[in-house]
């Protein structure tokens, strides 16, 4: 073998030792940097069962103050919501454990991790206006009950107290659905983001 031979092959030999540990180091580089997303993640997911507690706490509180058999109703589907809502958090949560687990050849696990975080996204936003849609059904069916159920309300204009509570509501929508969308991103969408980004870094090499 001549010298100019071996020195080609020496020299591929290296290129390829350097790519394999290049792309080693990427990998444990972008399992740390998205494991600091996740820990984030879990922390806004903490928040918000703290969150839930304090609405479950507030609709007992209100359960026992205000006795009436319009306020029960509402009380206990805070409740119910938030029971649900908790479900979906604590998978959340287990599943972002689980990749911490994972060994730093993360690409697939992170493609995972995306989807479950997409989804989540999806579902906390469509419960949302769900809740909205509910408690206008409850806010109709109240209202109705209470004036019907009232002896000293003699007269009373439906149609201007349904315009007016359609009009309210409305508005009470509009600034729910902006809201919604900007405490999602900012619980969640913001890290989705990041973590897309590492994974095309990953990718990418």
């Amino acid at each position: 073998m001549e010298l100019d031979e071996f020195k080609q092959i020496l020299q591929s030999i290296k290129s390829e030792e350097h790519f394999v540990h290049s792309d080693e180091t990427l990998q444990r580089i972008i399992h740390s940097k998205t494991s600091s997303v996740i820990d984030k993640i879990k922390k806004s997911i903490v928040f918000e069962f703290a969150v839930g507690i304090i609405f479950i706490a507030a609709s007992i509180w209100t359960w026992f103050s205000y006795p009436g058999g319009y306020v029960r109703p509402f009380s206990m589907l805070t409740i119910m919501l938030c029971c649900y809502f908790f479900i979906y958090l604590f998978n959340l949560y287990r599943k972002m454990n689980t990749y911490e687990s994972a060994s730093p050849a993360v690409r697939e696990k992170l493609q995972q991790v995306i989807n479950i975080l997409q989804e989540f996204v999806r579902v906390y936003f469509q419960l949302s206006i769900l809740v909205l849609l509910i408690a206008f059904i409850f806010g109709l069916i109240t209202g109705y009950l209470r004036v019907a159920g009232d002896a000293a309300i003699i007269k009373f204009n439906w149609q201007r107290a349904l315009f007016l509570y359609i009009g309210w509501f409305a508005i009470w929508s509009v600034f729910t659905y902006f809201f919604s969308k900007w405490y999602v991103k900012r619980l969640y969408g913001n890290y989705l983001q990041q973590l897309k980004g590492h994974l095309k870094d990953l990718e990418n090499g």
